[in-house]
């Protein structure tokens, strides 16, 4: 357990829990309410364009379950298409998201140790990404740690276009033990500054 827990002794077993002013799986506990960064590192290819060790860098308000996503040095020349590839923002909003009613978010299940992978379609083109997460838990500062392998193709949008995500919903289930799958479809749109 980790030292901000305590082990409980059910009849099928024993468990970690974290302590009342902290959340977590019982092995990683953080404090509730509190600030928290994410840092790491992304490799890979969009639209033939090399990624070498980009850094992703996000915000958390765990008092209010927000999420503030940037990745650093992206090349102009798809710098407005990566916009379409909010995904990676969400899946951080996932594991710190507000606990509602006995639902849990995504680090009291992982405690930020895990692996997402994500097959990302573009409806009406040929057009697919597929980007594997690899979250390896708080390092020594309390900060949580990635990586992050990107290939494949999205939509070239406009030089200078902003994207528009409208609402969405994800579906969040267990299919195996160990796993669970997430399902969303998101409908995007851009407009450019002269409003085309």
């Amino acid at each position: 357990c980790h030292v901000q827990a305590k082990c409980i002794d059910y009849e099928d077993g024993f468990c970690c829990e974290c302590n009342p002013r902290y959340y977590g799986n019982g092995k990683y506990c953080i404090i509730k309410d509190v600030p928290l960064r994410v840092n790491g590192k992304i490799h890979g290819k969009i639209n033939e364009e090399k990624l070498e060790g980009f850094d992703l860098q996000s915000y958390i308000s765990m008092a209010d379950g927000r999420a503030y996503t940037a990745i650093s040095r992206i090349p102009e020349s798809i710098g407005f298409d990566v916009q379409s590839l909010q995904i990676l923002g969400s899946v951080i909003g996932y594991l710190f998201a507000k606990p509602v009613k006995n639902a849990l978010n995504g680090y009291q299940l992982t405690g930020g140790v895990f692996k997402h992978s994500t097959v990302l379609t573009f409806l009406n083109t040929s057009q697919v990404i597929r980007i594997k997460q690899k979250y390896l838990g708080l390092d020594v500062f309390d900060q949580l740690r990635l990586e992050a392998d990107i290939q494949g193709e999205i939509p070239n949008l406009p030089h200078g276009s902003k994207v528009i995500i409208d609402e969405y919903q994800e579906q969040y289930s267990y299919t195996n033990p160990g796993v669970i799958q997430m399902t969303s479809q998101r409908s995007f749109r851009y407009v450019t500054p002269t409003n085309e």
